[in-house]
């Protein structure tokens, strides 16, 4: 299973490679190589989240939620790679010991959240769509599925997400009311068949997420392992 593949594939990278990151970034916790270590772990305990809400049963709509999250996250991730110096910008370190305060003295809860870590990353142009575009998975050729098109996807189904619950309410109460004679083995073959075609675009999308998120991971390992060896060479 490709999904597996790549999810085992993580793991393994994540637990060989964790302690190259944070030996790089030593105290700097806002660097680029500690933010992808904070990433990898986030993504590996939404993954097994899903997979538990999967195993019990629990709604579709609350691992929607989940894998919506990991979609903007990641895109954020990417961008960030590729514009290291937003990283101040990202974590709020960019501002004033003034600038903290007048935020303290903020009556507005909700305003002064969004001034301290929010405020100039989403009033200046550069939301989802823009970051997306930017990292070039807004649309890709040959009907690859960009990580854009996943999120416009899962949104869909989020925003959506009580409506499509109360419509299946309604289909089984329409259902208990059909006549007695009604063939249930086909509507339970139906039920499962729309059911697993849930779970296999569930495992597309989170595999696109997946391969997105460990494209740029690899990528930033790949760097420091390059950097040790000019050190190295230096050295000698």
């Amino acid at each position: 299973m490709v999904f597996q593949d790549v999810y085992e594939a993580i793991k393994q990278d994540v637990s060989c490679n964790g302690k190259i990151l944070i030996s790089y970034a030593g105290a700097n916790l806002t660097s680029i190589e500690a933010t992808a270590l904070l990433f990898s772990n986030c993504i590996l305990e939404d993954i097994e989240m899903v997979e538990q809400m999967k195993r019990q049963g629990v709604e579709h709509r609350y691992s929607d939620g989940i894998i919506r999250g990991m979609c903007e996250q990641v895109i954020e991730f990417i961008y960030l790679f590729h514009h290291p110096d937003l990283l101040p910008e990202y974590y709020g370190t960019n501002k004033s010991d003034r600038e903290v305060d007048d935020i303290a003295n903020e009556d507005d809860l909700f305003l002064a959240i969004r001034k301290l870590i929010g405020d100039k990353r989403y009033t200046s142009g550069r939301n989802i769509l823009h970051m997306a575009e930017d990292i070039g998975e807004k649309y890709k050729a040959d009907d690859e599925l960009s990580l854009y098109e996943v999120y416009q996807w899962i949104s869909t189904n989020y925003h959506n997400s009580y409506r499509e619950h109360l419509n299946d309410l309604i289909g089984e109460c329409e259902e208990e009311a059909a006549d007695a004679g009604r063939n249930v083995g086909t509507q339970e073959a139906a039920d499962t068949e729309e059911h697993i075609e849930e779970q296999e675009l569930d495992y597309l999308m989170m595999t696109t997420i997946l391969t997105a998120f460990m494209d740029t991971y690899e990528t930033i390992v790949k760097n420091l392992n390059s950097r040790e060896g000019d050190s190295g060479s230096m050295a000698d």
